[in-house]
C-alpha cells in the first residue's frame, strides 16, 4: 500500500512538472518585450486603450521593480522612465498600440515578435514627443498594411526601416504625414512589389529636403494623391525608372511644394490616370514641369492643375489627351508670370466648366482658343478676369 502510494505521489509530481513544462514552453513561444521610455510623473498611460482591448497577458517592469499596473496605466514616480513591456501570450493586432501616446520618448522594439501580425495601422500615429526607434531585426514579413504608421510622430528627425520586409505590403498612405521635423528616411533595398496605395506618404513632411523613390515598385499603385503634400522644403525627388502603369489619381500630388523649382515626369505612365486635380498647386517656385510623351487618354479631372504656380512662365499641353476631361476650371488660376501656353490640338469637347481657367493670369498677352469645343460647357464664370495684359 504504502509503495502504491509513494508511486502515485511520483506520477502525479511528474504529471506537475509536465504541465509546468508545457505552460513555460507555450510562455518562451510568445515571449516578446519591448523597452520604452517614458516621460511625466503620475498616472500614465502604456499602452492604447485601443489595442489593449485584445485579451493580454502582461508584466510591467517600471524602473527595474515589477508593477501591479491597473490596466494600460501605471504610477510613475520619476520624471524618465524605463519601461519594459512583456508579452505572454500571442498578439493578433498592433492597430493603434501607442496611438495619442504623447508621453513616450523612446522605444525599443528589438525584442517585439510581429511575425503573425498583418497589420501595423496607426501603431505609433500620434506619439508626438517620440524621438527614436529601434526595431533591430523586426519580423515584417506578414505584414499587409502600415497606413498612418508613423503619422502625426513630429519630434522624429529620421526614421530607419531598412530591415523591414515590405514584400507583401499593400498600403502605406499616411505613413510619415505630419512628421513636421523628419529630416532623413532609410529605406534601404525596399521590396514594394505588392504596394497599391501610396496617397499622402510624405504629406506635411515639412523638413524634407529630398526623397529618394529610385528603389520602389510602385507597378501596382493605383494611388498616390497627396503624396509630397505640402513638404514645403522638398528640393529634390529621385523616381529612377518608375512604373507607373497602374496608377489613376495624382490629384495633389505636389500640393504645396513651394521649393521644387523643376519636375521631371518624362518617365511617368499617364495611361491609366483619370485625376490630376490641383496636382501642382501652390508650387509656387516651380519653372519648369517635363511630361515627356504623355498619354493621358483617360484623364477626367485637370481642375486648379497649376493653381498659383505664380513663377510659371510656360507651359505646353499640346500632347495632352483631353477628349474625356470634364473639369478645367482654376486650372492657370493666380500664374501671374505666365507668358505662353500652348494648347494646340487640345479637345475640350468633353468639358463641362472652365470657370477661373486663366483668372490673374496678369502676363497672359494672348491665348489661341481656336481649337476649343465649348459645346458641353456650362459655367465660364471669370475664365479671364484679371488678365490685365
Amino acid at each position: 500500500m504504502k509503495y502504491l502510494l509513494n508511486s502515485l505521489i511520483i506520477l502525479l509530481l511528474l504529471k506537475v512538472t509536465l504541465i509546468s513544462s508545457i505552460l513555460q514552453r507555450d510562455l518562451i513561444i510568445y515571449n516578446s518585450v519591448i523597452h520604452l521610455v517614458i516621460q511625466g510623473k503620475g498616472e500614465q498611460k502604456i499602452l492604447a486603450d485601443e489595442f489593449y482591448k485584445q485579451s493580454l497577458q502582461i508584466n510591467f517592469t517600471v524602473n527595474g521593480d515589477i508593477k501591479n499596473c491597473t490596466n494600460n496605466s501605471c504610477y510613475l514616480n520619476e520624471e524618465l522612465n524605463n519601461i519594459t513591456i512583456e508579452f505572454y501570450n500571442e498578439i493578433y493586432s498592433c492597430i493603434k498600440m501607442f496611438y495619442l501616446l504623447n508621453n513616450i520618448i523612446e522605444i525599443d522594439l528589438s525584442q517585439f515578435n510581429i511575425s503573425n501580425i498583418l497589420k501595423l495601422t496607426e501603431m505609433f500615429s500620434g506619439c508626438s514627443h517620440l524621438q527614436k526607434i529601434n526595431f533591430g531585426n523586426m519580423d515584417t514579413s506578414s505584414v499587409n498594411y502600415m497606413e498612418s504608421l508613423f503619422s502625426g510622430c513630429s519630434s522624429l528627425t529620421s526614421i530607419d526601416i531598412s530591415n523591414f520586409d515590405f514584400s507583401h505590403v499593400k498600403d502605406i498612405s499616411y505613413m510619415f504625414s505630419s512628421c513636421v521635423n523628419l529630416i532623413e528616411i532609410n529605406f534601404g533595398n525596399i521590396n514594394t512589389s505588392s504596394l497599391e496605395n501610396m496617397g499622402d506618404l510624405f504629406s506635411g513632411c515639412s523638413s524634407l529636403i529630398s526623397i529618394d523613390l529610385s528603389n520602389f515598385d510602385t507597378s501596382k499603385v493605383i494611388n498616390m494623391s497627396n503624396m509630397f503634400s505640402s513638404c514645403s522644403n522638398l528640393v529634390e525627388i529621385n523616381f529612377g525608372n518608375i512604373n507607373t502603369s497602374s496608377l489613376e489619381n495624382m490629384s495633389y500630388l505636389f500640393y504645396n511644394c513651394s521649393n521644387l523649382t523643376s519636375i521631371n515626369l518624362s518617365n511617368f505612365d499617364f495611361s491609366h490616370v483619370r485625376n490630376i486635380s490641383s496636382m501642382f498647386s501652390y508650387c509656387s517656385n516651380l519653372k519648369e514641369i517635363i511630361f515627356g510623351n504623355i498619354n493621358t487618354s483617360s484623364l477626367e479631372d485637370m481642375g486648379s492643375l497649376f493653381y498659383s504656380c505664380s513663377n510659371l512662365t510656360s507651359t505646353d499641353l499640346s500632347n495632352f489627351d483631353t477628349s474625356h476631361v470634364t473639369n478645367m476650371s482654376h486650372m492657370f488660376y493666380r500664374c501671374s508670370n505666365l507668358k505662353e501656353i500652348n494648347l494646340d490640338n487640345i479637345d475640350t469637347s468633353s468639358v463641362r466648366t472652365f470657370k477661373f481657367l486663366f483668372n490673374g493670369c496678369s502676363n497672359l498677352t494672348s491665348i489661341n482658343l481656336s481649337n476649343f469645343n465649348t459645346s458641353q460647357v456650362t459655367d465660364m464664370c471669370r475664365m479671364f478676369n484679371d488678365c490685365k495684359n
